[in-house]
């Protein structure tokens, strides 16, 4: 078979197409990919949560080791689980969005303390104000 210069012409035309539909398939899945990436780790920076893990010194708030970012939190949800004895110690100057405590869990206000959500005592957990003040969205306890 003999190629003239228009068969030649009409071959690449023919890969160069292939080549785009190609390569839409590529950015099409490259797409798909991020979108799933952001739909991951999205919730998490939206929905920012402490969560006590006890590993510092197993009591006080203000001990950012305690918590499983290693960081004292600020404004976020804060979670207690069952078992921990914690202390919002005079150290801890933060608010905090919403405090849930878990199963046997207990936390006792050494100091005051402002949610601006709500308060959820679960299980047999406690919540001990002392002399204390517990502010918790419009309402407040002392």
């Amino acid at each position: 078979m003999v190629y003239s210069h228009d068969n030649k012409q009409n071959l690449n035309s023919k890969n160069m197409i292939r080549n785009k539909t190609n390569s839409g398939l590529g950015n099409y899945f490259m797409k798909k990919s991020l979108l799933l990436s952001m739909m991951l780790v999205l919730p998490s920076i939206l929905m920012a949560q402490g969560v006590w893990d006890g590993t510092g010194d197993g009591v006080n708030w203000s001990d950012a080791a305690n918590w499983d970012d290693d960081a004292v939190p600020n404004n976020i949800a804060i979670t207690i689980g069952t078992g921990f004895t914690t202390t919002v110690d005079a150290g801890f100057t933060n608010s905090i969005t919403t405090l849930t405590i878990n199963g046997t869990g207990t936390v006792t206000l050494a100091t005051t303390l402002t949610a601006t959500g709500t308060i959820t005592l679960n299980g047999t957990s406690s919540l001990a104000v002392g002399s204390n003040t517990l502010s918790a969205g419009s309402s407040t306890i002392t």
